[in-house]
């Protein structure tokens, strides 16, 4: 029997239940993201000369963040496009300006970016 992509696919959910981790679950309809109140700038002063420093965040980015920045794992799932790189992103120049040494490892699945 041959699997298609829906076969193959994977809870997230599950696999972290089964391992007993704990984490923030959180599932939005496929729609276009609420905005937040603060914007890239707002993280990253550096930011204020780019056109990106002007863009509000996504709710699910302020989140993620803050997850982030609070010594928490996070997984975030959220559609193609909705800015999952920029949470990591945001955390890790952070972190780079608080400790030059600071490094970062960044693994993308591209079996899952398939599926998406």
């Amino acid at each position: 029997m041959k699997l298609g992509f829906t076969e193959m696919r994977v809870s997230t959910q599950k696999v972290l239940d089964k391992l007993g981790y704990e984490y923030i679950y959180k599932f939005e309809e496929s729609l276009e993201p609420k905005l937040a109140d603060l914007s890239f700038s707002d993280l990253i002063p550096e930011f204020k000369t780019l056109s990106i420093g002007l863009c509000k965040l996504y709710e699910h980015q302020l989140e993620g963040y803050k997850a982030l920045m609070s010594g928490k794992n996070l997984v975030l799932r959220s559609g193609t496009g909705s800015g999952k790189t920029e949470v990591w992103v945001l955390y890790g120049m952070n972190k780079v300006k608080e400790d030059k040494r600071y490094t970062i490892l960044a693994l993308y699945p591209t079996l899952a970016l398939a599926n998406d």
